[in-house]
């Protein structure tokens, strides 16, 4: 097994006239915490616990306390408490420091990834919202005498992360041969989640097989809500020329270029590579408080902007947007002018969507979780949900003059005026009806 890597100078310069405000790349640290607050009392009225998740971050090493004063003071100032907890595995599954081994080139690799799964630098300047809602269960896979990577070591840091509490699993890390192991774990557990790095070599997955990244995707073997594959988006949100590629078995796509993140000694460093936009993936599914693998895959799936060069890229046709992911209690759409509306969305069909390439289209006992206009083109692309829980896309043939209906608006609002709809995963109604029959 590998760590993926990635050079800078496989990132593309912005197109000319792109402006870059590396203080909201990349994406709006302030405008992610005030949508997080906006939730927030959202659940406290509906008496919805939002709970602090427990990730567990599979990787090579991190710093060691004496000398790490300032990232200490970051990740335990908010609630009291240490959410940046310091022990891991080593191959023979007894508990030990992970810390970074000296002279182990893949050394930074595990403090970028660590600190960028707790928002990054952008966040711990502005806030520690985020901070105090996770804990991290570190584990460094890499054996402590040669710094290579072992199958057998990424299982102990799993069980290990498992054991602590974890939910969601950070994986950054790639084989050739298939994990059986890891299937098998996650089978048995639909709570519990591994965001993967796709991987840095261009590739299609479906011609060179790696994993974890083969089981994502449209056609990701077995257990595919169990994870949640991420490929990388340049500035100007075009697929990365460094990222593996393809809808059938990546999943989402999330910038991967430049990405603020520190270093093994605590300096502030630019990166790249599908490893670090991993993390702030799961940075954000982390604030959404959702009980289950499928429903956060859900959300990351169906709170990506649409793009018709990206829609055989990735299932979910985009590039993440972490403003539409997190509002799980409205529904939200977006209109052609840049209006942003929010509240209870009514498909008033006169005939469901027809797919052009998929075998299904959604029926009356589906449930549309988002229907948008893929840029660059004249298609859309419609995702829902079917009974057996399973996420499904096309891109539809439908009159789009038809029309949605949203709470408290008096006016039906045609398709032809909107850009995008991205539908709530937790019903406010369904849950007082809960609340009313405990």
């Amino acid at each position: 097994g590998a760590f993926q890597d990635a050079t800078n100078s496989m990132c593309p310069a912005p197109r000319p006239g792109r402006a870059v405000d590396s203080r909201i790349w990349p994406f709006d640290a302030a405008a992610f915490l005030e949508a997080l607050k906006r939730v927030d009392e959202q659940a406290k009225a509906l008496n919805v616990a939002v709970e602090r998740i427990n990730v567990g971050i599979l990787d090579s090493g991190f710093p060691a306390v004496p000398a790490a004063p300032f990232i200490d003071d970051r990740l335990s100032r908010a609630a009291g408490h240490s959410t940046y907890n310091r022990y891991g595995v080593t191959g023979n599954g007894d508990p030990t420091p992970p810390f970074a081994l000296p002279g182990d080139p893949d050394s930074d690799h595990g403090t970028m990834v660590a600190t960028l799964a707790l928002g990054g630098p952008r966040f711990l300047e502005l806030d520690t919202t985020m901070v105090s809602r996770i804990r991290l269960r570190l584990a460094r896979i890499n054996d402590p005498g040669n710094g290579t990577l072992q199958d057998g070591y990424v299982i102990n840091g799993i069980d290990d992360a498992i054991a602590n509490g974890a939910k969601i699993l950070n994986a950054s890390f790639e084989f050739d041969v298939e994990l059986a192991s890891l299937m098998q774990k996650l089978a048995a557990r639909p709570d519990i989640i591994m965001v993967a790095a796709a991987g840095n070599d261009g590739r299609k997955p479906r011609d060179t097989p790696r994993y974890p990244a083969n089981y994502g995707g449209f056609s990701g073997k077995g257990v595919r809500d169990r994870f949640l594959i991420v490929g990388s988006s340049t500035i100007d949100g075009d697929l990365a020329p460094f990222s593996a590629h393809g809808f059938d078995y990546i999943d989402v796509l999330a910038p991967g270029c430049d990405i603020p993140t520190y270093l093994l000694d605590l300096t502030e460093h630019k990166d790249l590579g599908t490893s670090l936009i991993v993390t702030f993936l799961v940075a954000t599914v982390s604030q959404l408080g959702l009980n289950g693998s499928g429903e956060l895959r859900e959300r990351a799936l169906i709170g990506a902007d649409p793009k018709w060069s990206l829609y055989q890229e990735a299932f979910a046709a985009g590039v993440i947007n972490p403003l539409k992911m997190i509002e799980i209690f409205h529904d939200y759409v977006e209109l052609m002018d840049g209006t942003h509306l929010s509240g209870r969305v009514s498909w008033n069909w006169d005939e469901f969507p027809k797919c052009q390439d998929n075998a299904y289209s959604p029926t009356a006992r589906d449930k549309v979780m988002k229907l948008g206009r893929l840029e660059g083109s004249s298609d859309w692309v419609i995702m829902w949900r079917t009974r057996s829980k399973d996420l499904q896309r096309c891109r539809p043939e439908f009159d789009t003059a038809q029309t949605i209906t949203i709470d408290g608006r008096p006016d039906p609002i045609p398709l032809t005026s909107v850009k995008d709809i991205v539908m709530a995963s937790l019903d406010p109604e369904e849950i007082q009806e809960s609340h009313e029959h405990e």
